[in-house]
């Protein structure tokens, strides 16, 4: 009889630690060898080239560009062009190399099974929108969790300024305990605070994201594991696309014309029926 409850796996994290240590162990390997040394490069190319990557997206000509849309780079794009130039290359360097290399890979690995490299780049294909940028929002909730590791390290400081004040034995010039400089031990007591809880914190942050990226899996789950030639023949909504989620999505070649083009023929004509009722467009 169904009654809407259904029992979990005993001991499921035991079994998915033994997958990935048996099945991924060297994936897991290689991609924590990369991001240690990219994550920093990507950060800095992504803030960079944010406000040009956002302007080359939807004007490829410069000189179009509204007033209001104009930055600093964009500015100085426009009266030099060796500047320009060193942008775009900037642009099209964190676009095709940095950006991949990213925890999305993780999760790509986890639900397909593929090398780290190649889950990187499908994971990016998959995440890039039409119209908002993905990538804006992966990754978002890591300023809760830094915030969160703040506060920690600032209450670990607090409490070691008030018992260097007020307990006798560190307090007390008589004491063979007594600390000379306490501004410097509640300092270091901060920064240790902070190394011990940042691990905790950004658990929150890699489980909000890996919940965003199977939501977006689930909903567009269509092109994750094509090849490229077979992706720029779908380029008409590729990827994850949040306006789409919420019907947002007019007049970008359809992406729900392009879901309905590979179901059944029931289906498609459930779906032209639906259309014919509501008389606009779906989508």
């Amino acid at each position: 009889e169904e009654t809407g409850f259904k029992w979990t796996k005993p001991f499921l994290f035991l079994e998915a630690y033994t997958i990935a240590i048996r099945y991924h162990l060297g994936t897991i390997a290689q991609g924590s060898f990369v991001l240690v040394f990219t994550r920093p490069i990507r950060i800095v190319l992504d803030y960079l080239t944010r406000p040009v990557r956002h302007v080359l997206e939807e004007e490829e000509d410069l000189r179009l560009v509204p007033q209001t849309s104009k930055t600093c780079c964009i500015g100085c794009m426009m009266t030099c062009n060796c500047w320009e130039s060193v942008m775009r290359r900037l642009s099209d360097l964190y676009a095709n190399i940095f950006r991949p290399l990213r925890k999305s890979a993780y999760m790509n690995v986890a639900l397909n099974g593929k090398p780290f490299l190649e889950a990187a780049a499908d994971a990016d294909w998959f995440l890039r929108g039409k119209n908002i940028q993905m990538e804006s929002l992966d990754g978002a909730s890591v300023l809760t969790s830094l915030s969160g590791s703040f506060c920690i390290a600032a209450c670990g400081a607090i409490l070691t300024r008030f018992l260097c004040m007020a307990w006798p034995d560190y307090s007390a010039t008589t004491s063979a305990n007594y600390i000379m400089r306490p501004l410097m031990v509640s300092f270091l007591s901060g920064m240790v605070c902070m190394l011990v809880s940042m691990p905790f914190c950004l658990a929150f942050d890699h489980v909000a994201d890996t919940i965003y990226f199977c939501f977006c899996l689930d909903k567009k789950s269509y092109g994750i594991s094509l090849t490229a030639e077979e992706r720029k023949a779908h380029h008409t909504n590729r990827g994850c696309n949040l306006q789409s989620f919420f019907g947002q999505d007019r007049g970008n070649g359809g992406g729900g014309m392009f879901v309905a083009a590979h179901h059944p023929p029931k289906t498609q004509a459930l779906y032209t029926m639906m259309i014919q009722q509501a008389g606009t467009q779906y989508w």
